[in-house]
């Protein structure tokens, strides 16, 4: 009765985890790059759920011919968790040339698997001795990695607001611990389950893991921003920035009319996240003063926030009143207006105050200034003083 009781609990949660796997790859077409990482891990865990309810012994003989070394193939979900991990956390659309790299180790360890299977080359206690730690390295390398992608995030908690941190923290440190989990539930039930086959080991019981995986598919059904990924996080999470103030003489966060097809794809990707964005780059220019740099440009902006150039030259095309250039000289004399109220022509001239907001002479700095003020630099300084 047990056992019959574990078999239907084992299929039925097989079967809600190809249900999500469904939704996952085709309910979502943008940033369907992560979703199909996240699909991968749930549909070969959900049928490995799916064939231990059909068939406890869980032996893979179809036509005669021995599967069996197809009962790793779960390893191969490590490297499908780091490649998530790291779409989710840096909004990566794009697959990388060297993705392959990181399952090269996992298929090596099923082609080794399936020819001792099959040829029985080594003696099964050095075969088991080999395959555990290089199954053991695996495991660690990808908990290791997958721990500094959660560093890195962490560490640069101050790149978003407070409120989007900590609703970001709770769901990605949810799925980090499921991670470290399966990982280790991974290393002792691939291991057990060689070991059984030729020592009569027992599997370990599919209670535990199943019930993790059904957990799992119950989040990511009620956290639509962990199924979709960055992206639909930060839909999402848009609500939160509806307190946040921008100046309505720069900013546009309405959705606007584009000039062209590239642009028009491009807002896709922008729109949803047009409000954290402009948070980034507002907090960013006010707080580091990056303008005070001469040659300061869209490609700087985009390496320090570690947003993509092609998002954030369409926001100053689309959603900025001004170009970029505008938009510098506008903060640089809002900078200049701060060192003169703090006194910095006490000790200084009107040339070092123009270069140390960042012009490479006094004439534009005295042109913008009085453009912005209606003042020049010198009727200003009297004025306040």
């Amino acid at each position: 009765m047990i056992f019959f009781l574990d078999s239907i609990f084992s299929i039925t949660v097989g079967f809600v985890g190809l249900l999500v796997t469904y939704i996952i790859i085709f309910s979502q077409k943008s940033n369907r790059y992560v979703n199909t990482y996240l699909g991968l891990i749930l549909f070969i865990v959900s049928m490995k759920s799916i064939h231990v309810g059909f068939f406890q012994n869980d032996n893979l003989v179809v036509l005669g011919e021995d599967f069996n070394w197809l009962k790793i193939l779960p390893i191969i979900t490590l490297p499908f968790s780091y490649l998530y991990f790291e779409s989710l956390f840096k909004d990566r659309t794009q697959i990388k040339k060297k993705v392959y790299l990181h399952f090269l180790l996992p298929i090596i360890l099923m082609v080794f698997s399936a020819f001792q299977n099959k040829f029985k080359l080594l003696a099964p206690a050095l075969f088991y001795s080999i395959f555990s730690s290089l199954l053991i390295s695996i495991t660690l390398f990808y908990i290791i990695k997958n721990s500094f992608l959660f560093y890195e995030f962490f560490k640069n908690e101050n790149s978003i607001s407070e409120k989007h941190f900590n609703q970001l923290n709770k769901w990605v440190s949810f799925i980090f611990i499921i991670f470290i989990i399966g990982s280790i539930r991974l290393i002792f039930s691939l291991y057990f389950d060689l070991e059984r086959g030729q020592k009569g080991y027992t599997n370990i019981s599919n209670g535990f893991k199943n019930s993790v995986l059904l957990l799992l598919c119950v989040k990511l059904l009620i956290s639509p921003e962990i199924l979709f990924g960055y992206p639909k996080l930060k839909e999402r999470l848009s609500g939160f920035d509806k307190d946040l103030k921008f100046n309505d003489e720069i900013w546009i966060l309405k959705e606007v009319l584009t000039s062209n097809l590239q642009d028009a794809k491009l807002s896709q990707l922008v729109n949803t996240k047009i409000a954290s964005y402009l948070n980034e780059v507002e907090k960013f220019i006010i707080n580091e003063t990056p303008f005070r740099t001469p040659k300061y440009s869209v490609n700087n902006l985009s390496k320090n926030l570690s947003i993509p150039s092609s998002h954030l030259a369409y926001i100053f095309k689309y959603h900025c009143k001004m170009s970029f250039t505008e938009y510098k000289n506008h903060y640089r004399i809002k900078d200049a207006l701060k060192l003169i109220n703090e006194g910095f022509l006490d000790s200084k001239t009107f040339e070092g105050l123009a270069e140390k907001v960042g012009y490479v002479s006094y004439n534009p700095f005295f042109t913008s200034f009085k453009k912005q003020t209606n003042y020049s630099p010198k009727v200003y300084w009297d004025r306040s003083v």
